[in-house]
């Protein structure tokens, strides 16, 4: 792991790692270092100074210091694709990831026709097919819809909305009817001939 220059008093970060060129002409302080080399040409090919091979620390998760770097080396030993990226968001969405594809031989080939993610050239020279003509494409008059086959199935759709709007009415009103039936009326003293009210 490589570090950036910090205060030794206040422990505020003066520069980044000289170690690490960015390349691309831009300040670092600008740059994403999306470009970056070693600045000592020496260093190409694992020969970088000080890195522990013959026990190194196994780690999930590295935390790399603002102006620093960190060499990881992995043993592709499980084929799939691992992503490696930073868990600040905006550095996520900034392109501060990555995916190591160590899968390729185990990949199957993909079936014949099926779509590609690249930039659209159209282009038949990897398909064992002619192009088929437009019209053999389009669905034949029989098996389109007819304007009888339409207005059957609408006239169908609109007599069960009335039936069913018959039928809500017909609950409505045989509720208000049962409604109806228990009213209970209150009785006063006028009603009762045993009960007087005292005026």
């Amino acid at each position: 792991m490589g570090y950036g220059s910090y205060n030794e008093t206040t422990g505020k970060i003066m520069g980044d790692n000289l170690d690490i060129d960015c390349r691309g002409g831009k300040e670092r302080s600008k740059s994403f270092c999306n470009n970056a080399t070693w600045s000592n040409s020496t260093w190409f090919g694992g020969n970088v100074p000080g890195l522990e091979l013959t026990n190194p620390p196994r780690k999930d998760t590295i935390i790399v210091p603002s102006g620093g770097y960190v060499v990881v080396r992995i043993k592709a030993d499980n084929p799939g694709t691992w992503f490696m990226h930073c868990h600040i968001d905006l550095h996520a969405s900034d392109g501060m990831a990555l995916v190591l594809n160590e899968s390729f031989p185990h990949h199957p080939k993909p079936p014949k026709d099926f779509p590609r993610c690249v930039d659209f050239e159209y282009d038949m020279s990897n398909r064992n097919m002619e192009p088929v003509p437009e019209k053999e494409n389009m669905k034949p008059a029989e098996k389109m819809v007819s304007n009888e086959q339409f207005w059957v199935v609408t006239g169908c759709l609109i007599a069960g909305i009335v039936l069913l709007g018959f039928i809500i009415v017909c609950m409505v009103c045989n509720k208000e009817k049962s409604k109806k039936q228990y009213e209970m009326k209150y009785a006063t003293g006028q009603d009762n001939k045993v009960f007087t009210v005292n005026s």
